[in-house]
Formats: structure tokens, sequence, C-alpha cells
């Protein structure tokens, strides 16, 4: 086979022909960890639909050959109305490009699979939520609609709104919403094919395209990433974390990723699919109980224990293999757990110093190796602004949310992404407003001095793409009402007082705290493990490091 890679052999995947998500998925598929059916399409397809613009007539055979391993590890069949297969199509470059590229969930959900999916999962609404999820991917991954076309509340959002999954719904609704989105997608001239076998092969092209894409573009010439490397197409078995019961996505870090501190962190919400939790349309709840606080009925821990402690368990045996701290992105369906990605985690500065220095100490790893992790600019991220004394303070914080990159910056306000940009080009400092950031913000959030969502939770993306960027991110700060057609934010609080948000104010990426106007702000030395790290690279002279050392030590 010329494209397709199964996994099954337990040879270690090759991560320059497959990506590293599929390299993730197979090395665990390997370890006999909870990994739903799937196949690779290797980078080798990529290069050749980039030459040609299509897709090359021999993918078809091996299609089949792809499919007929999902059909004898599932018992279902793409296309077939009885028992039908429903897949999730994502991409996988060599490299970690978080929410650059894109992903379709719920291919194959024709509208003659609704009554057999409702046999798999025992209940018609989810069968038709499933329907509604992938109509509405569909038109943001290949239609390139905004969400507003589907949910005209997106622009203007109450964060409080989804702090909690929505009610349920009854079929006869659900219907109604798929009716309405099928015209939307009619008018738009995106309306997908109704026939399983196209809706796939259509969003593999989709998948394949996104590596083109102005934010992926971007994001590559930013972290220096080779234009000609390509991405991978990972074509999986869906498992239903919307299903009914005790069911969910989420999220786990098998140590903080701000902080660093050695515990299993993460955010988890009942009955949704996972783009839901990364997309930062709702503030999830933690995994744990404890973790939840007044949610803690919502924490994994809680809805599913079993499910809860296996992943605990996985979470720590990935660790100890892979010698480095993990990023697990999991769905719970029925109160199994499944692996959807395993990967390196991404962490703030602070936290890959602490990490770094933790595993050392640990003896998992030795000082060269936590050195050849380490950017010596992530000292330099750590020498930061900081806000001063709290009875220095003029007045208290206009609003609290969740910090979620530390630092402490102040700017205009702005609520587009393209104003963040020109602000920058001008040399000003923009803080990005928004009620939740898409992949599509990517250039926004890179060009911002700081980035304020009135949704979303420690993994969407703004949050992850702000710690890779160090830059100080508040996210999920719920009294905050954004009108983003109106460039217009106000904190409600308590007793129906509002507050508009002023045209200047700072941000506390450290306490989540968000200031009115321009406060003075200190330069502090923020982990005192930055120093040892220096030290080690003095004594190790180890190349690279010579710059900081002089500096800062």
């Amino acid at each position: 086979m010329q494209f397709l890679v199964v996994p099954g052999a337990g040879a270690p995947a090759d991560v320059a022909r497959v990506g590293a998500k599929a390299a993730g998925l197979i090395d665990a598929s390997n370890e006999g960890l909870p990994v739903p059916p799937f196949f690779v399409l290797s980078i080798d397809l990529f290069r050749a639909w980039r030459a040609t613009g299509a897709l090359p007539a021999e993918l078809d055979a091996e299609l089949d050959a792809g499919l007929e391993h999902l059909a004898r590890a599932t018992g279902k069949r793409l296309g077939d109305a009885s028992a039908p297969l429903i897949v999730s199509v994502r991409s996988g470059a060599p490299v970690s490009m978080p929410g650059m590229l894109d992903t379709l969930l719920d291919v194959g959900a024709t509208s003659a699979s609704v009554d057999g999916l409702a046999a798999q999962l025992g209940d018609r609404a989810v069968a038709l939520d499933v329907r509604r999820r992938f109509l509405e991917s569909w038109g943001a991954v290949v239609g390139r609609l905004s969400r507003t076309r589907f949910d005209p509340r997106a622009g203007v959002r109450v964060a409080a709104r989804a702090t909690t999954p929505p009610p349920p719904i009854t079929p006869a609704d659900l219907e109604a919403k798929i009716a309405r989105h099928e015209q939307t997608l009619r008018e738009a001239g995106v309306l997908p094919p109704d026939d399983a076998r196209a809706q796939l092969r259509m969003a593999i092209e989709a998948i394949l395209a996104s590596w083109d894409r102005d934010r992926a573009r971007d994001f590559r010439a930013t972290q220096r990433i080779d234009d000609a490397l390509g991405t991978a197409v990972v074509v999986q078995a869906m498992v239903f974390g919307n299903a009914s019961g005790a069911s969910g996505s989420g999220v786990a870090f098998t140590r903080h990723p701000v902080t660093g501190e050695k515990h299993l962190f993460g955010e988890y919400l009942p009955r949704v699919q996972g783009d839901e939790v990364v997309g930062g349309r709702a503030s999830p709840a933690g995994l744990s109980a404890a973790a939840s606080g007044r949610r803690a009925a919502e924490s994994l821990e809680r809805q599913s224990p079993t499910a809860f402690a296996d992943l605990e368990r996985i979470a720590m045996a990935l660790e100890a293999r892979y010698g480095d701290a993990q990023d697990l992105e999991i769905t719970v369906e029925h109160g199994t757990l499944w692996l959807l990605q395993v990967r390196t985690a991404k962490r703030s500065p602070r936290a890959a110093i602490r990490v770094a220095v933790d595993l050392v100490r640990e003896g998992r790893i030795d000082r060269e190796t936590a050195l050849a992790r380490l950017d010596p600019r992530a000292i330099d991220a750590l020498v930061s602004r900081a806000l001063p004394p709290d009875d220095q303070l003029p007045e208290p914080p206009l609003t609290i949310g969740v910090p979620a990159s530390p630092g402490a910056v102040s700017g205009r306000a702005v609520y587009d992404p393209t104003a963040a940009v020109e602000l920058a080009a001008r040399g000003e400092a923009a803080i990005l407003i928004r009620p939740e950031c898409s992949p599509e913000d990517a250039p926004g959030i890179r060009a911002a001095a700081g980035v304020l969502t009135s949704s979303g939770g420690l993994t969407s993306h703004a949050a992850v793409i702000a710690r890779a960027l160090g830059r100080p991110c508040i996210v999920s700060a719920s009294e905050v009402r954004v009108d983003v057609d109106h460039a217009y934010a106000e904190v409600r609080r308590p007793a129906g007082v509002v507050v508009p948000v002023p045209e200047t104010i700072t941000l506390d990426g450290a306490t989540g705290r968000v200031f009115a106007g321009a406060l003075p702000l200190a330069t502090t030395f923020a982990l005192p493990e930055a120093r040892e790290v220096l030290e080690w690279a003095r004594d190790l002279a180890t190349p690279g490091w010579e710059d900081a050392i002089a500096r800062l030590l």
C-alpha cells in the first residue's frame, strides 16, 4: 500500500510518514491502551494531492482496505444504514500545530444512518444530535462558514450560559434544527452529499487543504516550521461523548500545563463531544471532584469513577514510558474510557522549567536531556512583568477569571483578531477579548499582548496558544458579556450592576484578575528553578545557553 497505514504490527510508528498524532495513537495501541480503531493515510498522500490538486485514483482501493479494517474491529460499516460506522477525519503533522489544522467529526452521519445509530446508542435524540453536529462541522470546515450561521448567539455570548451542558431537547427539536442546518448549507452551496463514502473523500480533501489555510501558514512562519512537511490524515471510528448516561469528553495532563505541578490535571464536560472542550465553547469542570468545586457532580470522578481510575493509571504509565509530561484527549462513552490523542504536553515556559527540573530530581532524565528539551528563551519568559502588591493597587479588579497563562500586561481592548494584528503592526499593545477563541483567531492571539475570554477552560485553543507563546491569558471570565459585532464588553455583577469594559485594561495572568486602566508593572524573576537550570547549562557548557548565562547569572 502506498498511502495506507494500519496499526497492529507492534513496530514503532514513523513520525515523518504518519505524523505525530497517528504515531502517538499507534504507540498507545501497541501498548494495549483503549484507542478507538483507526487507520492512517500517510503524508505521501498529501504530497501526491498537492502536486496534482486531486486525490490519486489508487486511493479508492486503499480506502476500501482501511474501511474493512474498521469494519472487522467494530462490526460497523460506513454507509450501512442498519449498523452505520461514523468516523472522525483528523489532521496529523510531524510537528505539533495545536488547533491550526482542521478536524471533521461524525463523518458518515447521513440521514439514513439515524435509525441505525439510535439502535446502537440506545437513544434517538443522541443519534439526531450526531447528525446535527456533523452538519455544523461540515459547514465550518468544508464550507468555511461562521458558526453564527448555525447559532446566531455565537457573536454575543454570556460566558455563564455555557458553564454546564445544555438541557436535553426532544427529537422533534433536533429534527427541526437539522432541517434548518440543511437549508443553511444548501443556500451556501455546501450541503454535504448524503452518501457516506462521498463524505469521507471530501473530508479527506478538506483536511489536506487545511495545511494551506492562512492561520496554519502564519503559525508555521512564526514557529519556523518547514512549509513542505505536510499532514497525514487519521480516520478513526467515532466514540460518542455526547451519548446518554456516563459519557463525556475532556483533556488530561500528567502535570499542570501552567505551573508544572506534579498531579493529574484536566477538564471534563459530560455529554459533549471533544470539540466543545478544546474549542472553548463551554467552561468545563475538572477531572476530579476536588478540582471541580461546586461542579463536583460534573467531574469525571463522579460521573464515571471507573473511567477516572483507568485514566489515572494510564496517565502515569504513559509519563513513565515517555519520561515527560503527557497530554491526553479523552472520550468516555457509557462509562468506557477511550484515548483520542496522546502527545507530549504543551506547557508554559514556567511549567517547562519546573517539569524539567522535577524529572531530573526524580531520576527520570539527566540534566543534558532536560536542557535539550528547554529553549533558553523560556528563561527570559520568566523574567516577567507583575502587578505591585495588593495593598498598592489603586482599586479592586473589574472581574476575575481563570488564570491560563501567567504574566501581567496592559493594553487596548480589542474584540476582533484583525484589530489585534493591526495594533501590533503599529507597535501598540492589544488585549484581545473574545467570548471564546476558535482556531481562526490564532493570528490575533499571536499578535495580542494578552488574551481574555468569557468562556472556555485551560485546555481551550486560546489557553494552549497563549501558553506556547508566553502571552498572559485569562479564560472563563464568566461575568464578562462580549458583543463582538459592536466591539463592546461589559461586566455583569450580582445585584444587576453593569460596568462597561474600558478602552485600556490590565490582565494578571497569574491570578485571573482584570483591572481597568494601565497599572504600573514591576519586573520579577518568577521561578527559583530557572536559576538551577542556568547553573546546569553553565556547568555543562551547553551550546546555545551562553547569552542567557551571561545576562542572568
